[in-house]
């Protein structure tokens, strides 16, 4: 099955309004919003579908690299009235970015929620309705429990869509003040674990 992507509003929106969240309602600077807005253009382009584990991780490494305090999720959401799903995000201050629900794997785009920018849903500029971090007992699927499993090195490493794996992708959203080699980040993220979580992170 081919899903025709019929985005609500255009992708120009978009990275203003996650320009205007990230730097006007939650006083970040200026660089956090181009580095979430940069690897927003980099789904898009890519036409990555289902790429919560990819962009997660991506961006965990490249808002690290701007003095951030990012946490990097792993477990299940679910938006009312949906099933619940297994899914990777992160978070600042408790407050979810989650770029890849708005282009899921086997639905249409924004059938779930718009961009989540710190818990602000992109397209309709309200909170996300999603519900990050529920524990159903159920157990991951078998793609969730590979990328739980895998070292976080090794996974940004092999990541079959970008020569040089997802450190390239980090350095094409960095400012180029920021810029770092992928020999230097691979050390320095060497040891990241991936957050299983069980409950609401901001619980």
């Amino acid at each position: 099955m081919i899903l025709k992507d019929k985005p609500p509003v255009s992708d120009n929106l978009i990275k203003k309004r996650i320009n205007r969240i990230v730097t006007e309602q939650c006083g970040y600077e200026q660089n956090v919003a181009d580095v979430i807005s940069n690897l927003y253009s980099y789904m898009r382009s890519k036409k990555l579908r289902g790429g919560c584990h990819a962009l997660s991780s991506a961006l965990y490494v490249a808002l690290s690299e701007l003095n951030q305090k990012p946490v990097l999720w792993i477990g299940e959401c679910q938006l009312e009235g949906k099933k619940p799903f297994d899914h990777s995000w992160i978070s600042i201050d408790n407050q979810v970015i989650d770029l890849a629900i708005y282009v899921p794997l086997t639905e249409m785009i924004n059938s779930v929620s718009g961009p989540v920018i710190f818990g602000i849903d992109a397209v309709t500029m309200k909170p996300s309705m999603v519900t990050y971090g529920l524990n159903t007992g159920l157990p991951l699927d078998l793609d969730t429990d590979h990328v739980v499993r895998t070292p976080f090195f090794e996974y940004m490493s092999n990541f079959p869509m970008q020569r040089g794996g997802l450190w390239s992708v980090v350095q094409q959203i960095l400012p180029s003040q920021n810029q770092t080699s992928a020999e230097i980040l691979v050390k320095k993220y060497a040891d990241v674990r991936r957050n299983l979580c069980e409950v609401t992170p901001n619980e």
